[in-house]
């Protein structure tokens, strides 16, 4: 990508809560290794048009580790977002949209999506915020 001078690289990780931290240290450290690693490459690759994005649906993902929890399907979201959201952020000019933590809302599923309830694993469960108007008018402005 550098030698290219054009590139996307999306990595998956938490957002930085320290007091999440407590009773899983050796977990936590590694996890917000992670994000520091993302803002650090983002800033090192960003002069050569490369962009880093860390997208996090903020909600629970369909995936085998939620299928086997104790966790309510009713909060969990299809992985379709992630990969809508993939799809969006590559289809951006890398310079223009780099470093960013996008989470929940903030994911641009497609530019001007209104609809978002589409991606519940559950289509009865309503949660707040889920399919608003005002997250979809905050991804259109993205």
């Amino acid at each position: 990508m550098s030698a290219q001078g054009w590139g996307h690289i999306l990595m998956m990780s938490p957002p930085v809560d320290p007091p999440a931290a407590a009773g899983k240290v050796a977990y936590a450290v590694s996890k917000f290794g992670m994000t520091l690693i993302a803002h650090g490459l983002a800033g090192e690759v960003a002069d050569r048009n490369v962009a880093l994005q860390r997208p996090l649906a903020g909600e629970l993902i369909e995936s085998y580790a939620t299928i086997t929890s104790a966790w309510r399907r009713q909060v969990w979201r299809k992985p379709d977002i992630l990969a809508d959201a993939a799809l969006a952020i590559f289809a951006k000019e890398p310079g223009s949209f780099t470093g960013r933590a996008l989470i929940g809302r903030g994911l641009p599923p497609r530019e001007g999506a209104t609809d978002f309830a589409k991606y519940r694993c559950d289509p009865g469960a309503s949660r707040p915020g889920w399919g608003s108007t005002s997250s979809s008018r905050r991804i259109a402005s993205l």
